[in-house]
């Protein structure tokens, strides 16, 4: 049976395809998976608990504090011997803000932040602990984080991670200062912090510039050569120009 075009004498327009790529120039993937890096540390998600481990670890608590409002509740073990140190807290944010919580024992700790979480008074949750969360626990903490809609970090050893349920875990380390930055300069603490696992996004590592007006100096994608030129970090602390002083304190 004739169709329509036929009886019409339409022509049909030949059939489409993908554009070739010129010569020389490989087709773009673009999967999730292979989304670039973000230009910047992107920020900690809502509702959910990341993990930091590394020794640097409490200068990114300090900087997403930084880069939040209202308290932050910060928990560690009654029995450890180090103790937050003011003077180097307010190089970051105002140490009126934090609220410490000394509970005895890991297990205490962790159901102190699950109360806070679930109770949703503090827009994030630090906690250190001497052993990630295993997986049952780190859901407990999920779940609780999803009801209240604040954050939650838990600051890690870097040789007692688990296998659990982390939305992000950051690896970070403090980093000797570019010959290049010149010696009449001020030191300014220099920090590599690098993604290790994303659930929603991309892997990445960032080379940032603690102090005044937080900045990324560099960035680093895997695999890459690409870098960024140095600029301001969004959310980063801009109301002290001290840029010492350890957050930890005998």
């Amino acid at each position: 049976m004739a169709t329509d075009d036929e009886r019409t004498g339409a022509r049909r327009p030949p059939p489409t395809s993908a554009p070739t790529p010129p010569v020389g120039e490989m087709a773009r993937d673009t999967s999730p998976a292979a989304a670039p890096s973000p230009a910047e540390p992107p920020p900690l998600i809502s509702g959910r608990v990341h993990e930091a481990c590394g020794s640097g670890r409490h200068a990114f608590a300090f900087v997403q504090a930084a880069g939040s409002s209202g308290a932050v509740l910060w928990i560690f073990d009654a029995a450890r011997r180090e103790r937050l140190c003011a003077q180097g807290i307010a190089a970051f944010i105002d140490p009126a803000r934090l609220v410490i919580a000394r509970p005895t024992g890991a297990i205490a700790a962790l159901q102190v932040m699950e109360e806070a979480l679930r109770s949703g008074a503090a827009p994030l949750v630090v906690a250190e602990l001497d052993a990630a969360p295993d997986l049952t626990q780190s859901r407990r903490l999920q779940l609780a984080a999803g009801t209240g809609g604040g954050r939650g970090l838990c600051l890690v050893p870097e040789g007692r991670l688990a296998t659990n349920a982390a939305e992000t875990r950051w690896r970070c380390r403090p980093l000797a200062a570019p010959s290049s930055m010149g010696a009449s300069k001020p030191a300014r603490p220099l920090q590599l912090w690098e993604i290790v696992k994303n659930k929603r996004g991309p892997l990445g590592a960032w080379e940032v510039m603690l102090g005044s007006g937080m900045t990324v100096a560099e960035r680093h994608i895997p695999g890459t050569g690409h870098r960024t030129a140095e600029r301001p970090m969004a959310g980063g602390p801009g109301r002290s120009g001290r840029s010492g002083g350890h957050a930890l304190g005998a």
